[in-house]
């Protein structure tokens, strides 16, 4: 798609019914069908609801399903970029009051912190290295709250 493709024409009917029936954004991954609902790369969510994270999210990375092997082999890059936790944020999410503050205020801050500690500048990258440590991210998150 290019920057001046024309998508939709917006007319004073629409202005007059507050915009209902166009649309806000736009997605290359998903989608809402009225009917059938929210698609990823064009399958159902209920569909790809069973199956292994990693797969969804090899699905959303790559438009495609992974065959086995890419399976086996985008997990175990998770898993090595996985044993990298950046030291630095981990000690911003130790420095907070345990107990205090919602549970997605310290996600949004250990994201953050992760950021600020260790961005490569590609988005790819930074978007793997995210994945991989957001279950120990979480998990830290828990036990640092518990007290």
């Amino acid at each position: 798609m290019s920057e001046e493709e024309e998508l939709f024409t917006i007319t004073t009917k629409h202005l007059n019914s507050g915009m209902r029936g166009i649309p806000v954004g736009t997605c290359q991954t998903s989608y809402v069908d009225p009917l059938e609902g929210v698609h990823y790369v064009g399958y159902p969510v209920g569909d790809l609801a069973n199956m292994e994270e990693e797969d969804v999210i090899f699905l959303l990375l790559h438009k495609h399903l992974p065959s086995p092997e890419e399976s086996i082999t985008f997990r175990k890059e998770l898993a090595h970029r996985a044993e990298e936790m950046p030291t630095g944020a981990l000690r911003v999410l130790e420095s907070l009051t345990p107990g205090s503050g919602h549970p997605m205020d310290w996600l949004s801050i250990g994201i953050m912190a992760l950021g600020a500690a260790e961005t490569t500048g590609d988005v790819r990258i930074d978007s793997m290295n995210l994945i991989a440590r957001m279950p120990e991210l979480m998990a830290r998150i828990f036990l640092l709250r518990g007290g």
